[in-house]
């Protein structure tokens, strides 16, 4: 079973962990819990968002709202650090307002990684990125040791395998994972230690599959989409993921990674050369369309279902190239723009009904 969020982190920190807040996007977390840090990210923590309108404009994503407004109120006790990713210019603007307005006394952490397209030298630059993390860290009297970097590096190795094996059986069998139970397995990946994720995980594979003959197989993208009130939905329409696209999860799960790296800091780099096309690192939009094609042959999915966060800027680069590169490949693709923390409305559930429909 997949423990309760809360009662976790309570419980972890009871155990001597400290809890670093991860803001959206990719970090090296095996640098994180090699420091005894457990990485809880912040995505759509349950706050008001009100006490963010004062500090950021109206057309500013709802994600970079609701992390805010959850610093300012819901931190004192429960984070010892956060780390803010540079992953586009709202959340690293949100880092610079934490800091420098000082909405609570706790460190913060920045972390730099480097954006497409790469060259020669990028591996050695990021690499300085992860020695300077570990640096930062030191400055907070935070040890950092390589022996345990090297066997977090382990761990998640594991978990890649898992996911990958997840979404295997998933495609390739006429069995029907839940998307709520499936959703709540996937966003513990932003909470869990790697160990107890990987447990999440086999007991997913395990135990949640249902007989279902009827059910539509979806590609599901967007930096955030297993929000509840989708899932709900998509459950009632006997939705099942096929694949993902997110940058929530497999965006930041590398293609190639080592079982058992020697040298843990080159293991990271080279990690994250092998990502997949994602645009908060800048990637080139044909890449990213053939990436999504093979993932939709892959997967045999059915569509792809875009779950964009109003106001995203990454996102609304690329849509415009892959609306009209899927549309040429006659790839059934539905575009929907959702606020986080906010219900669909009827407008958006009819477009969806619709589209299902016509995959049938």
């Amino acid at each position: 079973m997949i423990p309760e969020r809360s009662l976790y982190i309570k419980q972890k920190k009871a155990e001597g962990w400290k809890v670093c807040g991860a803001l959206p996007g990719f970090y090296p977390k095996e640098i994180l819990l090699a420091a005894k840090l457990l990485p809880v990210e912040i995505w759509d923590p349950p706050t008001e968002l009100s006490s963010s309108y004062p500090h950021l404009q109206p057309t500013i994503c709802s994600i970079a709202k609701t992390c805010i407004s959850f610093l300012k109120k819901n931190t004192v006790d429960l984070i010892d650090v956060i780390l803010v990713n540079h992953i586009c210019d709202s959340l690293q603007n949100l880092g610079s307002l934490i800091h420098d307005f000082n909405f609570f006394n706790k460190p913060i952490l920045f972390f730099y990684n480097p954006k497409e397209p790469y060259n020669s030298s990028t591996k050695s630059y990021f690499e300085k990125i992860l020695k300077r993390l570990i640096f930062d860290l030191k400055q907070l009297n935070i040890h950092v040791s390589y022996e345990n970097i090297q066997e977090y590096a382990r761990q998640t190795a594991k978990t890649y395998q898992l996911i990958s094996k997840l979404f295997e059986i998933t495609f390739e069998s006429k069995a029907f994972i839940d998307p709520i139970e499936f959703s709540k397995t996937i966003r513990s990946y932003g909470y869990l230690l790697p160990s107890d994720f990987n447990l999440a995980i086999d007991w997913t594979i395990n135990n949640s599959f249902q007989s279902s003959n009827n059910c539509y197989k979806l590609l599901i993208s967007g930096i955030f989409p297993y929000q509840h009130s989708i899932m709900q939905h998509l459950k009632t329409r006997k939705v099942k993921i096929s694949q993902d696209d997110s940058l929530f999860l497999r965006r930041r799960i590398p293609t190639s990674f080592s079982a058992d790296p020697k040298d843990p800091i080159q293991e990271l780099a080279e990690r994250y050369l092998s990502l997949p096309p994602c645009p908060t690192r800048g990637s080139d939009l044909d890449q990213r369309a053939q990436h999504i094609t093979k993932l939709i042959k892959e997967s045999n999915s059915q569509g792809i279902l875009f779950l964009c966060t109003k106001f995203c800027e990454p996102e609304y680069f690329d849509l415009p190239y892959l609306n009209n590169f899927l549309y040429s490949q006659k790839i059934p693709y539905l575009i929907l723009e959702t606020e986080i923390k906010e219900p669909l409305g009827m407008a958006t559930l009819t477009r969806l009904d619709a589209f299902l429909e016509g995959l049938r």
